[in-house]
């Protein structure tokens, strides 16, 4: 449940049971969360990352897959801050400014950066607040009172030697996100799914598709299809690859498929196409007699 109206922050509590298989936990915003009880397995590209009770994590936004146990007949909880990375680029802007504390950065991290460090007395007392807080919703009551509660978390984290997650939240906010039609363009020939795509790029599937219409006009199913045809179109006419091997090379898994798909914005077959576009090699071409030379 989230417990602010706020699309560029929520803070939350979640409780879950013993996870029967991996679950993929999606992240709209950058995350800072604060293990209550039980503890989280993440599963990274380098291994499994255990994180137990009483420890503070940062987590990029985007698809996570993880697992979740319980301790003692105790549920697993945890108190998720999220905030988006405009948000977070303001409020480490404002700490520096007022608070006289540095920008953190670390701009060697890799862009999917997980940090965890065990929380003190200090933290872990203000994780106790906000925890009788969520009970009593008073954030969703005053959304002022998140925004509050999110500095104050961060001032915390900056100022109080968590280094390895303040390093982080620097990172992470001054990332760039790679530009959506950049982004398609690399993945022109790419057979994953769309969800997973919009996974890669940090967004969900109903926000990608959103963005896909706002930048690039067209659906994403629209957009692709008529950049692998446009590959299509120009590998019969470089290449002499049969039709079949130009449809599989583009991502499509159908010859015929690929030939009415390249019919319909064509206008012409692929060999009809070839065959008008193609200029015939040299030693195949008509021999002509070279015109005799005129005398004086």
């Amino acid at each position: 449940m989230n417990y602010t109206k706020d699309p560029n922050q929520t803070i939350r509590l979640e409780r879950r049971g013993d996870s029967r298989e991996v679950e993929r936990l999606w992240l709209e915003g950058i995350t800072i969360g604060y293990i209550v009880s039980g503890k989280m397995a993440l599963h990274t590209p380098s291994g499994i990352m255990q994180l137990y009770a009483g420890e503070l994590f940062v987590l990029p936004e985007g698809a996570h897959l993880v697992e979740y146990q319980t301790t003692e007949d105790r549920l697993y909880e945890e108190i998720l801050f999220s905030v988006s990375r405009e948000l977070l680029s303001t409020i480490l802007r404002e700490l520096q400014l007022f608070a006289d504390l540095p920008r953190p950065s670390r701009p060697t991290l890799p862009t999917n950066h997980i940090a965890h460090q065990r929380a003190g007395r200090t933290l872990t007392s203000f994780m106790a607040g906000i925890r009788s807080y969520l009970a009593h919703d008073i954030f969703f009551r005053c959304g002022t009172m998140a925004r509050m509660k999110t500095n104050e978390l961060i001032y915390l984290l900056l100022s109080d030697g968590y280094d390895e997650l303040s390093h982080t939240l620097g990172h992470l906010a001054t990332l760039r996100r790679e530009s959506l039609e950049r982004f398609a363009e690399r993945n022109i020939l790419s057979r994953k799914p769309l969800a997973e795509l919009a996974a890669e790029y940090g967004m969900s599937l109903s926000n990608f598709k959103k963005a896909f219409r706002e930048e690039l006009g067209q659906t994403p199913h629209r957009w692709f299809m008529a950049r692998r045809l446009e590959l299509a179109a120009r590998l019969l006419i470089s290449s002499d690859e049969q039709v079949k091997a130009v449809a599989h090379e583009c991502g499509f898994t159908s010859p015929s498929h690929f030939i009415r798909l390249f019919h319909a914005r064509y206008s012409l077959t692929p060999v009809e196409y070839r065959a008008r576009n193609t200029t015939p090699p040299i030693d195949s071409r008509p021999h002509l007699p070279h015109p005799k030379a005129e005398r004086d």
